[in-house]
């Protein structure tokens, strides 16, 4: 078990400290004191602001994630946790190791994390963040008139989109630029628009891109919108079919990446900065043509994503096929989105970029709700120490089927293999190169027994058809099937491991495991896990034997 602070094998001062070693004070006040007045504390006071903290206040600083020099003004955060009693039924405990381990008599459970650290945690965080909210407000109200109407001007710049991008992707569907200009709009929609919310590009093991819908858990190779575009097309040609021609656009304006128009006829293959002779209102046409690519880069077709219950839609947006709403970025630091842009290398008005901000926050929205501990005081002031009540995690990933994947060379060709393991009943479908050759086919392990869902990873060497085959790759709900249940089982075995080693040592098996092994590849057998586990069980019963009821 490692030491966070060096030579000491505590993160919270030493054992004659505050926390003491004997069974916490069961003092509702002091509790409610410890968790509370760490909200209101009067960052500017001079006892929070010591010239030379004391070591164990910036060993503990360190751990809760405080750099001292950075955020001096926040190591008040830290004395509070040193000075704050444990929770009640929580006491505090020396492993015949030495480290410190935290027992809760309540639930009968030990674990090495202290009881509070979740709560100093948040709390620092949350105090980081309204520093860096002061900062950014400060900043805002320095800049000039200049600066802020350059910046609000950034939305408003055209979307860079070269000629050579149009001309590839009419030749993708299929589209003549020098006869079909009518057609053109509908491929530059097609180049602009992003891809639609519920999907996502995934590239495979050659590099080659497909799509994986995270609504109906299903991968695709064609891209989700060709079908809308094709039908579209199909429906423009139709329409200019029945009126006996089409409306000629041989010109259309584009916009370099400093925004500057550059047109283009597509009949003449004739390029030009300045507008062309005989175009009335040339200006009229560049903002029209800026403010359609800004609509197109937000097209949704499939609809928007799922809203929030009572939240509603801007007055006037029902009509317009966008994602756009007030503030893309409310709730987010503009030096959080300024720093993203920087590193992404792309525009604040980029839908990539707010689509990208807008899962961050809600990501870290959602783990600071589910990690704050709080306290309430009802009307007969008494505090209420129960915690409140957390989210649901979400349900356990229940495919239907697991697919692995398989290639060998077979005279300078390429095979490939598909296995899919039928969960319910229980045999595996082979297919060969694309085609289904075997149904309803059961495949013995190694000691002979027939393998079953628990005993397939990525890597796994199984005989197929009488010949060796190794695993090399699964579909997106296979792995996460594979890394749900590896991390639910390590999680017991790393339970079984520290109530062991308060009584002998053992080899942390699986402390090592999570250090050097990636769980989101599948490549862990969850066999060999729940062997490990029984094996710990009967370790800790031969210790413990109450710890098996």
């Amino acid at each position: 078990m490692s030491k966070p602070f060096g030579s000491k094998s505590r993160p919270f001062g030493n054992t004659k400290g505050p926390f003491g070693t004997g069974e916490a004070s069961n003092n509702e006040e002091s509790f409610e004191q410890s968790s509370i007045s760490a909200h209101h504390h009067d960052q500017n006071s001079p006892s929070h602001q010591p010239s030379q903290p004391p070591p164990e206040v910036l060993d503990l600083a360190v751990y809760l994630g405080i750099d001292p020099r950075d955020d001096a003004d926040l190591l008040w955060i830290a004395e509070e946790c040193l000075a704050a009693e444990l929770p009640p039924g929580w006491s505090e405990h020396t492993s015949s190791r030495g480290d410190i381990y935290f027992y809760n008599a309540d639930t009968d459970e030990s674990t090495p994390k202290h009881p509070l650290e979740d709560q100093y945690r948040v709390l620092f965080e949350e105090e980081k963040r309204k520093k860096l909210k002061r900062e950014v407000t400060l900043a805002q109200a320095r800049r000039s008139s200049a600066e802020i109407s350059a910046a609000d001007d950034e939305s408003a710049k055209p979307i860079p989109i070269s000629i050579q991008e149009v001309l590839q992707m009419s030749e993708y569907y299929g589209v003549q630029p020098e006869v079909e200009t009518h057609l053109l709009q509908t491929v530059r929609q097609a180049v602009l628009a992003p891809l639609p919310w519920m999907y996502h590009e995934v590239s495979d093991s050659e590099g080659s891109p497909y799509y994986y819908n995270s609504e109906t858990d299903e991968s695709q190779r064609p891209h989700p919108l060709d079908d809308f575009f094709k039908g579209r097309l199909q429906e423009l040609r139709d329409e200019a079919e029945e009126a006996g021609e089409a409306v000629r656009a041989e010109w259309q304006v584009f916009f370099s990446s400093n925004g500057a128009p550059v047109w283009y006829n597509f009949c003449t293959s004739e390029e030009r900065t300045e507008a062309p002779e005989g175009m009335a209102d040339a200006e009229g046409a560049v903002k029209e043509q800026a403010h359609a690519d800004r609509i197109s880069a937000r097209l949704q077709p499939f609809g928007e994503p799922p809203r929030e219950e009572g939240e509603e839609v801007e007055e006037g947006m029902e009509g317009e096929l966008s994602q756009q709403s007030i503030d893309p970025y409310e709730g987010v630091d503009d030096k959080v989105v300024q720093e993203y842009a920087q590193l992404l290398d792309l525009r604040p008005s980029n839908p990539k970029l707010q689509k990208f901000v807008q899962e961050l926050e809600e990501r870290r929205r959602t783990v600071t709700q589910s990690q704050t501990w709080t306290t309430t005081v009802p009307a007969h002031d008494r505090v209420d120490l129960a915690p409140p009540k957390m989210r649901p995690p979400p349900p356990a990933p229940k495919p239907k089927l697991l697919v692995f994947f398989s290639w060998w060379f077979e005279e300078g060709q390429k095979k490939y293999i598909e296995l899919r393991y039928h969960m319910n009943e229980k045999v595996f479908q082979i297919v060969l190169n694309k085609t289904v050759e075997l149904n309803d086919v059961k495949i013995a392990g190694r000691d002979g027994e027939l393998l079953q869902c628990w005993d397939l990873f990525v890597g796994q060497k199984i005989g197929v058809l009488g010949k060796p085959t190794t695993l090399m790759q699964a579909n997106h709900a296979t792995l996460q099937w594979l890394e749900f249940h590896t991390r639910r089982l390590l999680k017991k075995a790393m339970e079984l491991e520290n109530e062991i080693m308060q009584f002998k040592p053992i080899p942390e098996v699986v402390h090592k495991i999570l250090h050097t092994k990636k769980l989101s590849n599948g490549s862990i057998s969850l066999r060999w896990i729940m062997r490990h586990i029984s094996i710990l069980t009967t370790q800790l019963y031969r210790l413990k034997p109450s710890a098996s009821k």
